[in-house]
């Protein structure tokens, strides 16, 4: 079995009461050929300070400090400072269990042609309840059709091959909302997609770093993936008129009047509507 180095990128903004858990579950992975690369997107609290203290305390821990320019510049600096063979995300509010990587490897040997992976987690509230998001059977699964599984992805739970990214088209910068799904979607546009169906990531559901409160004119256009070379058009035409709808609704909710207009415009509906009704005659 092969042993795949891995680089874990961090993008750490504000997130001094998470950080150090967030950490400290990388370091006690019990799968050992990492790297974490700490990415301090210009932070005003303790974290620059907690970044270099652990980039002193342990020999695979990097720090890059950068002045404050979003979640998707923070990834992508640290995606091009790593050296990892499989690049890993896990945003600093965020934990894994201890055999997250390891069970990541297996699946990378035991699938040789995926292009990426990601696990099951539990979603956790602020009350501490943890509810457990896995799929019903199976421990190792292929996704041939990853929209149709977006439930069970998360930055958090989300790694890569690096020879399935292009590294002049990473994170979409100036987005707030939707640039991780973008990115997970052209990777599978040209990939299968691995999943481990063990609960091996911690997801914070309730923190402001998850807020759905920011202005819907810095979502991702989804109409875009209307250009994408999806394989399933079907699905490609259904998901993304879904969250196109859902885009007009908080736009209605924002008084943002010319997105709605714009998010119509762009809304291919009978081709929506098309594709629904081929389901609903099977």
């Amino acid at each position: 079995m092969k042993n795949f180095k891995f680089s874990v990128v961090i993008p750490i903004y504000k997130a001094e009461r998470y950080l150090k858990n967030a950490i400290l579950s990388v370091e006690k992975q019990t799968y050992k050929n990492f790297e974490i690369i700490l990415v301090d997107d210009g932070s005003p609290d303790a974290c620059p300070g907690i970044c270099d203290e652990y980039s002193l305390k342990y020999e695979n821990v990097r720090t890059i400090h950068q002045n404050n320019s979003g979640v998707s510049v923070a990834r992508n600096n640290g995606i091009k400072a790593s050296i990892g063979e499989i690049i890993c995300f896990l945003d600093a509010d965020d934990e894994w269990q201890e055999t997250y990587l390891e069970e990541l490897n297996i699946l990378y040997n035991k699938f040789p042609n995926i292009g990426s992976a990601s696990t099951a987690r539990y979603d956790r509230h602020k009350d501490g309840t943890l509810i457990e998001i896995k799929k019903h059977k199976g421990k190792y699964i292929v996704f041939n059709d990853v929209l149709k599984e977006l439930e069970y992805l998360r930055t958090s739970t989300y790694s890569v091959k690096r020879t399935a990214l292009d590294l002049d088209d990473l994170f979409r910068e100036g987005i707030k909302r939707g640039e991780d799904v973008d990115l997970q979607l052209r990777i599978a546009c040209h990939h299968s997609h691995g999943f481990i169906n063990i609960p091996l990531a911690i997801y914070n559901v309730d923190t402001e770093f998850n807020s759905s409160s920011v202005p819907v004119t810095t979502y991702f256009p989804f109409w875009e993936w209307y250009q994408y070379e999806y394989g399933n058009r079907r699905t490609l035409y259904i998901y993304t008129a879904g969250l196109i709808k859902t885009l007009i609704i908080i736009s209605f909710k924002q008084k943002e009047y010319m997105f709605v207009l714009k998010a119509f415009i762009h809304l291919k509906f009978l081709k929506y509507l098309y594709y629904k009704l081929l389901i609903l005659n099977k």
